[in-house]
């Protein structure tokens, strides 16, 4: 049976100039434009913005960018339709609208009928935002930024020397960035916008770039206030989860040596990491945030999707003292603490010919002991190359203490990885307001898995 699904994106097309949007008159009524294309079971929906904005571009001939999105029905059963809305940023001044189709001003609005009667409450939500709200929200979804991102890009390119050969493209776009890109002569450049509670990540990466250029994207520049990062693209090739795992093991073994490295490095440096906002997660601030962390859940999950059962919570409260003797025994080999990347996975890791380059040092990125950093990526692969993997990484630190120490080191290290990606999680959602329901729900079940996996890690040391 074919696994067919789709998607009915909607947009709210406003005049660039005059206080109207775009509409088209059917039979039953008006209806926002409307592109339909097929889902894949792990597709972006309404964070692929590049889709979003080729669907309406090849439905009616108009240059478009994302602002937001208002609304995501539930992902689709087979053969069904989903939906969403989303207000565009229009950059076409000459389109001329089809003859079935008219901008309508806002005052007449409300003297249509709609063939879909919950996209007028939308429009008219959107139409009700005041200067006040307009300030609060997220940068990248008000008017006029990709305009201006798109020249401080073009700026920056000039003074690198470096030819812009095409458009700048909107690859991405949700409450924890915005994503363009653009081809020149030497390659293409990435954009990337974060929210406040990011914003170490742009100075963060030129300065780890500048420090370890093997394992870092290149940086091309920042701007502090605005929280953006030009880089370049970094050729290679992600690892598929159907990969044989011997043609991509030496490279990972690098990739965790040179990763071990960078630790040893930056240890001497925490204080410049943390200065650049990055969590502060060593031991002894960690064994603080158990308590507080555990007594928020409530609020934290309220709405999740599969929650914490009564045993599970009682459980993670029985487990807070450990959690907190763990950290005491973790400091106690003395390893100092170091940048810890929280996001390890291989959907930020670029494989090259000979190494790997480490992407998105954002919300999971903190200072703590260096063998947190272990537990995401090791989650990736199966024994025996899990084993050849720690056993790389760990012989960097072999001056330490015998690896056999080491090894019932990383062991008691896991469960404090997990409690830090909860609390990466945490933040997120504190700072979802501008987020879908579905933005929220998926950082609930994150936190979830961060939760649950903590039970079996610290089984795994009985």
């Amino acid at each position: 049976m074919s696994d067919t699904r789709f998607d009915d994106y909607y947009a709210i097309i406003p005049h660039p100039i005059t206080p109207a949007v775009f509409l088209l008159r059917s039979e039953d009524g008006w209806t926002l434009p409307k592109a339909t294309v097929l889902l894949s079971p792990n597709d972006g929906r309404w964070r692929d913005a590049f889709r979003v904005n080729a669907a309406f571009s090849h439905l009616l001939g108009i240059a478009v960018t994302v602002r937001e999105c208002l609304f995501v029905s539930p992902f689709p059963e087979v053969g069904q339709h989903g939906s969403s809305v989303f207000v565009m940023s229009n950059h076409d001044s000459e389109w001329t609208a089809p003859p079935e189709g008219a901008w309508i001003s806002h005052e007449i609005l409300e003297t249509l009928t709609f063939v879909i009667p919950e996209h007028r409450l939308l429009l008219e939500t959107w139409l009700r935002q005041t200067p006040s709200s307009e300030a609060a929200r997220l940068p990248w979804t008000c008017d006029g930024w990709f305009e201006e991102a798109s020249g401080w890009i073009h700026t920056q390119l000039q003074r690198q020397e470096l030819a812009v050969t095409g458009p700048v493209e909107q690859t991405r776009s949700w409450f924890l960035s915005s994503i363009l890109r653009v081809p020149t002569t030497t390659g293409e450049v990435y954009f990337k916008a974060v929210p406040p509670a990011d914003a170490h990540e742009p100075l963060l990466t030129q300065w780890l770039a500048a420090q370890h250029p093997t394992l870092v994207p290149q940086v091309l520049a920042v701007h502090e206030e605005q929280r953006w990062l030009l880089t370049k693209a970094v050729a290679g090739e992600k690892m598929p989860p159907n990969a044989n795992a011997l043609d991509y093991l030496p490279r990972w073994k690098t990739l965790l040596q040179t990763y071990a490295l960078m630790q040893r490095d930056i240890a001497s440096h925490m204080e410049k990491l943390l200065a650049l906002g990055c969590h502060d997660w060593r031991l002894e601030s960690l064994a603080e945030h158990i308590d507080p962390l555990f007594a928020e859940l409530p609020v934290l999950l309220q709405g999740a999707r599969n929650p914490l059962t009564k045993e599970e919570q009682d459980h993670l409260l029985r487990l807070a003292p450990r959690l907190k003797s763990s950290c005491e025994d973790l400091a106690h080999l003395g390893i100092p603490a170091s940048v810890h990347h929280g996001d390890f996975h291989r959907g930020n890791i670029i494989v090259q010919e000979t190494g790997c380059i480490l992407l998105d040092w954002a919300g999971f990125v903190g200072g703590t002991h260096p063998f947190l950093s272990l537990w995401v990526p090791l989650s990736d692969w199966e024994e025996p190359a899990r084993k050849i993997l720690c056993e790389s990484y760990l012989e960097v630190w072999s001056d330490y203490a015998p690896l056999e120490h080491l090894r019932a080191t990383l062991t008691l290290a896991h469960p404090l990885a997990a409690l830090c990606g909860a609390l990466g999680h945490r933040q997120q959602i504190h700072h979802a307001h501008s987020a879908l329901a579905w933005d929220i729900l998926g950082e609930q079940e994150h936190l979830l898995d961060c939760l649950r996996s903590l039970f079996e890690l610290i089984d795994q040391q009985r």
